[in-house]
């Protein structure tokens, strides 16, 4: 990281991570960070979202916003190819049976409204973010 701090371990987890606001501002925002220098030296970011998608399929599909919304215009391959290996999808929304994802983090924490727990700990479930050592 940029600034000479150094935060610990991250994951990031963006539910709803196939919708528009995520694909024309978010990921180019984290991307731009990425660039910069600021982003964590460890860290991964998991999007759960409705419906069924690979990793590599999120992948290319946040490129095209990156490419189409980034201050920076289009991503390079090399910087690109190493910003989005860390990037990886959950299909949240159907209750069908899914893939394990191996991604961890020690502790993480969210906020959520009441009456949401028992969905978000399916998806938890599901995703398998229960391991107690990440990296």
């Amino acid at each position: 990281m940029k600034s000479g701090l150094h935060p610990e371990p991250t994951l990031f987890v963006i539910f709803g991570a196939g919708g528009d606001l995520v694909w024309r501002k978010l990921v180019p925002a984290l991307y731009n960070l990425y660039l910069d220098g600021w982003m964590p030296e460890q860290y991964e970011i998991l999007g759960v979202g409705h419906g069924e998608m690979s990793d590599a399929d999120y992948r290319n599909h946040l490129r095209k916003g990156v490419d189409k919304f980034s201050r920076r215009g289009k991503a390079q391959k090399d910087s690109w190819k190493a910003f989005a290996s860390r990037f990886f999808f959950c299909g949240g929304g159907t209750g069908r049976g899914k893939k394990p994802i191996k991604i961890w983090r020690k502790r993480w924490r969210l906020r959520i409204r009441n009456g949401t727990y028992a969905p978000i700990i399916s998806i938890i479930w599901r995703c398998r973010l229960r391991s107690s050592t990440m990296w």
